[in-house]
């Protein structure tokens, strides 16, 4: 792993891309995080809103590359949020998958430990009702506590809370990341794996792609250490997990619309 204060700036994918380094016979194929990548980190998941500005750099990518975003929100609220048509949509950290055409997949093993997280959800009202800020976000495949808007003194009982509640749910797994616990089903999958297989949908592998993915928290670094010797990964800003398995890093959100629009610059065959 990498110390991420220490990687090299990403923009230098893109001299790598013009001279196509490494790439013969390989389709670039691109892979985003939502929260904290295409838009900033804010307090209420809900007001996480694309700006214009960066639908129109992703319109761009995805008429030149593969494009794909992958993250933690289920999927009508990531679809409806993003709006780009043709690209994938790997939503609930890739348990639901849109295809460009519209059509969705899901992991099916994942129905029944989902299931449970009705009654999940009333066991967390009980144990946090007293507590002040936290918020809980359904999903179909999971559910999320959001505490950034907890008091510092409330957090480690917000934890406890959680660690508590999962005891009685062992189909359950807790992901964490930037102030949320989130309960998906306990399966050996990731966004590491759904990467893969949205890559094996189009008929892609190592052999024949070369993925970069872009993300900034704890659950991007699944996807990093999946194509760790064989795409590029590349992490946003330095709030986050300081060793990493990416191997580049850009600024902040910002920095990531300007490194979309040069990307959408690169010298490539239009996607197929």
């Amino acid at each position: 792993m990498r110390d991420r204060h220490d990687l090299p700036d990403a923009f230098q994918v893109i001299e790598e891309l013009h001279a196509e380094a490494h790439l013969p016979g390989r389709d670039v194929c691109i892979f985003l995080d939502y929260d904290g990548t295409l838009t900033p980190i804010v307090e209420r998941p809900e007001d996480a809103v694309l700006e214009p500005a960066m639908r129109q750099r992703l319109e761009r990518v995805a008429a030149r590359f593969r494009t794909a975003v992958v993250s933690g929100r289920g999927l009508d609220d990531l679809v409806g949020r993003v709006g780009v048509e043709g690209i994938f949509y790997g939503a609930s950290h890739g348990f639901e998958l849109r295809h460009p055409g519209g059509e969705t997949s899901t992991r099916e093993e994942a129905e029944a430990a989902a299931a449970q997280l009705g009654d999940l959800e009333q066991e967390l009202v009980a144990e946090l009702g007293s507590t002040d800020g936290f918020q809980l976000e359904r999903k179909r495949f999971g559910l999320a506590v959001h505490y950034r808007r907890v008091a510092a003194g409330d957090e480690a009982a917000v934890e406890a809370a959680v660690q508590k509640v999962a005891s009685a749910f062992p189909d359950l797994a807790i992901k964490s990341g930037k102030k949320v616990f989130e309960f998906v089903p306990d399966l050996d999958w990731d966004k590491g794996k759904a990467l893969e297989w949205i890559l094996e949908t189009t008929g892609l592998g190592p052999e024949s792609a070369y993925p970069i993915f872009l993300g900034d928290d704890v659950t991007d670094e699944d996807a990093f250490r999946a194509i760790d010797d064989w795409g590029c990964g590349i992490v946003v800003g330095l709030d986050g997990p300081r060793d990493t398995h990416a191997y580049f890093i850009l600024d902040d959100v910002e920095a990531v619309g300007r490194f979309l629009d040069e990307l959408a610059k690169v010298p490539t065959s239009p996607r197929s």
